[in-house]
């Protein structure tokens, strides 16, 4: 029997909308009559249903994911068999939107790619407890399901080619593989998450190759491209058997940003061994870095609230400084300043003590637009004094004496400077430019010495940061 909307399955579950298909099965959305619940129901095609080993494989699913009880993934309803239908396996329906629809359209920033790492390693610890592989993890597999605190929450949602790596009761044997509902090739993996030993040898694949699948989730959600970049399957299993993978470009460099990187690289490594020994592990290292990120993120907090530079900027120039045009802006400040208006005592002392803040990133941007600001001050006082001295001294003419003649010589002119110079023609010079005031100096190395000291407070931050 076809299904169609409005169907009654087992008397117990009324059929809604198809949200799913493969070459073996399709995927219902329904509801369980009894209570309202929406579910998913899982089908098997004619031509599957007729295959026993489909048939033994799909009821063998049915009981492995039975088994498991996890808020990261789609926990198992009921198993039951109609009349007209066949098999049905009902599972909990997730509302959300697909992971592969967030990747595809955006890169996820640190924060969120870290938090996205927690729940999938959640949902791995679980399978791996109830000692099944998934095998298949990659973003159509995966929902992202509103949670009441605005996060949103990371849900496996299909097991398409999971496989048992232990012995169930009844004498099944270790590694069976179970029902492909999604894949008519009976593909076991999608090459661009598969680890590099599940190419060669899937029905040997362990828990290690779900944590590689996990790294190259988190490789194509923060960064926007594959690990290997755009090839076609072929030529990508290559790649991914003979060559380490690229390194996670980052657009960031802070601890939080360094730390999803190295463990990014971690759970992407060649070998089974050099990953990381357990999901447990993998999930351990991201809590970590979410509790940096969180921390950085108070600093920048606080450093801002603590720095309304914005204030500054806007008593100074009158407008915004994001301006388009930096050249011009520096041009009005030094006007502006040369014509007699200054930095209030207030905002002065405000950027001139920037520096006794900790050193994070809001700091740094801090102290780089108070440099600029002090800087463009000090070159528009130099440049006043300089022309005020220009004027007040004119320039100097040295004239020749009178040639000697029979009758006295008048007296030497006054504007004759040294009677070396004395010749035909008159000789002009130039008041040499006063030399830089003490001021400007002293701002320079208060300076240089702020800027100097904070960059080797970073480095060592950094360094010290570093696994």
């Amino acid at each position: 029997m076809e299904l169609r909307p409005g169907a009654l399955i087992a008397g117990r579950f009324r059929v809604e909308r198809k949200v799913g298909a493969g070459g073996m099965g399709e995927v219902w959305a329904g509801e369980q009559t009894a209570l309202g619940v929406r579910v998913a129901l899982k089908t098997l095609l004619p031509a599957s249903a007729c295959d026993p080993q489909i048939v033994a494989r799909f009821k063998r699913e049915a009981y492995l994911l039975g088994r498991i009880r996890s808020d990261y993934v789609a926990r198992v309803v009921d198993f039951v068999t109609d009349p007209e239908v066949g098999l049905v396996l009902v599972m909990e329906f997730v509302e959300g939107e697909p992971l592969s629809a967030v990747v595809a359209s955006r890169k996820t920033s640190i924060e969120e790619t870290i938090d996205l790492g927690i729940d999938l390693a959640s949902g791995l610890c679980d399978l791996h407890r109830a000692q099944v592989v998934h095998r298949d993890l990659k973003p159509d597999n995966i929902l992202l399901q509103p949670q009441g605190d605005g996060r949103r929450r990371a849900i496996i949602v299909d097991f398409g080619v999971g496989k048992s790596f232990a012995t169930e009761l009844g004498g099944a044997p270790q590694g069976e593989d179970l029902a492909e509902l999604t894949h008519a090739d009976m593909a076991v993996g999608t090459i661009a998450y598969m680890a590099p030993e599940q190419i060669v040898d899937s029905h040997g694949a362990t828990g290690a190759a779900d944590i590689y699948a996990l790294g190259a989730i988190l490789y194509r959600a923060v960064s926007g491209q594959q690990v290997f970049g755009s090839l076609d399957d072929v030529e990508y299993a290559k790649k991914k058997l003979v060559s380490p993978p690229t390194p996670l470009p980052l657009s960031r460099f802070d601890r939080a940003a360094r730390g999803l990187q190295a463990a990014v690289e971690r759970a992407l490594a060649k070998s089974p061994a050099d990953r990381f020994a357990t999901a447990e592990a993998m999930r351990q290292e991201l809590l970590l870095l979410r509790d940096v990120a969180r921390g950085l993120a108070m600093d920048l907090d606080a450093v801002t609230d603590m720095a309304p530079l914005s204030e500054l900027l806007g008593e100074l120039a009158g407008e915004s400084r994001a301006s388009e045009n930096p050249e011009q802006e520096e041009a009005t400040l030094i006007g502006r300043l040369t014509a007699g208006d200054t930095l209030t005592p207030e905002a002065r002392r405000e950027l001139t003590t920037l520096a006794d803040e900790p050193p994070t990133l809001n700091t740094a941007v801090a102290l780089v637009d108070a440099s600029s600001l002090l800087l463009i001050e000090a070159k528009a006082e130099l440049e006043a004094k300089v022309a005020l001295e220009a004027k007040a001294v004119p320039e100097a003419k040295v004239e020749a004496p009178a040639p000697v003649v029979p009758e006295p010589s008048p007296p030497p002119s006054p504007r004759t400077s040294h009677p070396s110079l004395a010749g035909p023609e008159t000789v002009r010079t130039r008041t040499p430019p006063a030399p830089p005031p003490k001021k400007l100096a002293l701002i320079l190395a208060a300076l240089g010495g702020i800027v100097i000291g904070f960059l080797a407070h970073w480095a060592l931050a950094l360094a010290l940061a570093r696994p």
